[in-house]
């Protein structure tokens, strides 16, 4: 379960006051979550890509109206930073399968 340094560790924690060592966990817990929060943007994948809507217009070929409108029916929410708003992959090849699904009746 532990390795006999954890133990060492678990034992020393358990000799503090209790909202020292609270304090100590959670320290640990941020700083391990944000260093994986990190790494995460610095190789980010191509699925974990954000797009803006001119990248999908080019991609796709369509224009903005027709994002927007996918944005009106719900097949697009994305995500909103500042003035402009971005779209996951995943988000986006949604919204083309309903738009393929719309357009075949």
């Amino acid at each position: 379960m532990f390795t006999p340094l954890q133990q060492q560790e678990f034992a020393a924690y358990e000799q503090l006051p209790e909202t020292l060592y609270l304090r100590m966990l959670l320290k640990e817990s941020l700083e391990e979550f944000f260093k994986k929060k990190q790494e995460e943007q610095i190789s980010p994948t191509m699925s974990s890509k954000l797009f803006t809507i001119s990248e999908i217009c080019e991609m796709f070929k369509i224009t903005p109206a027709t994002v927007h409108n996918w944005k009106k029916r719900g097949w697009l929410i994305g995500s909103r930073l500042g003035k402009n708003r971005y779209f996951t992959r995943e988000e986006i090849d949604r919204a083309m399968r309903l738009y393929q699904v719309g357009n075949r009746y």
